[in-house]
């Protein structure tokens, strides 16, 4: 008859099942959170939001720089052509939203810096940038182009209150002095003009503006 005596030793598990077993219960019991790790995970999500913002404020700040003069904060160039493309699509909409655009020939800022400094030709071009916008309706876009011309976007004016506008215009510029300290410089003003038709594009308006310009040049001098 077989012995049925078995010791203890027999059937208690090994020291290495015991650290098996307590790994597999562990495996089996539900993660719970760690306060360290969600501060931590919060912390980089603020990050993340803080880099986003400055991302999107560079951008805005770059399209601004790509549209904006520098020295007047006016628009540029860049600027202008979109505003004579916005204006040309409405005049070909309803023939009622035809306007002008008016290039105005200043004094040439290189000329007032070899007189009288750098410093006195940047004042000089931002006042003249405000005298501008203070000539102008609401609705017109003033450009600044570079060595003391300026683009004007004249919409929804007629050729006889356009030629009115225009006149005025002139007028009151070349009957103003910029005071700069102990200086007096009176402006020097030109302008040409194109009608803003249907047919025309940006760089058609340009060159008939800039012809009038410098037709009106050649008459003064």
């Amino acid at each position: 008859m077989l012995s049925a005596s078995f010791t203890t030793s027999s059937i208690a598990p090994s020291s290495a099942g015991l650290w098996a077993l307590a790994g597999a219960q562990g495996r089996l019991q539900p993660d719970t959170p760690n306060c360290a790790t969600l501060t931590e995970a919060q912390a980089a999500l603020t990050e993340a939001y803080r880099k986003l913002a400055e991302r999107e404020a560079r951008i805005e700040q770059l399209e601004s720089q790509i549209q904006h003069d520098e020295l007047t904060g006016l628009g540029n160039k860049t600027a202008l052509f979109t505003a004579l493309r916005r204006e040309l699509a409405l005049t070909r909409r309803d023939r009622k939203n035809a306007g002008f655009l008016v290039l105005i020939q200043l004094n040439d800022p290189s000329a007032i810096a070899q007189i009288h400094g750098r410093a006195v030709a940047d004042l000089f071009v931002q006042k003249a940038a405000c005298t501008l916008l203070n000539e102008v309706r609401g609705s017109d876009s003033v450009c600044a182009l570079g060595c003391g011309l300026f683009a004007i976007v004249m919409p929804q004016l007629d050729a006889k209150g356009g030629a009115g506008r225009l006149a005025r215009l002139e007028k009151n510029l070349l009957a103003r002095t910029v005071h700069i300290r102990t200086l007096a410089i009176p402006y020097e003003a030109r302008v040409g003009f194109a009608f803003i038709d249907e047919v025309e594009t940006p760089e058609t308006l340009m060159i008939a503006a800039d012809a009038r310009l410098y037709a009106s040049a050649r008459h003064k001098a």
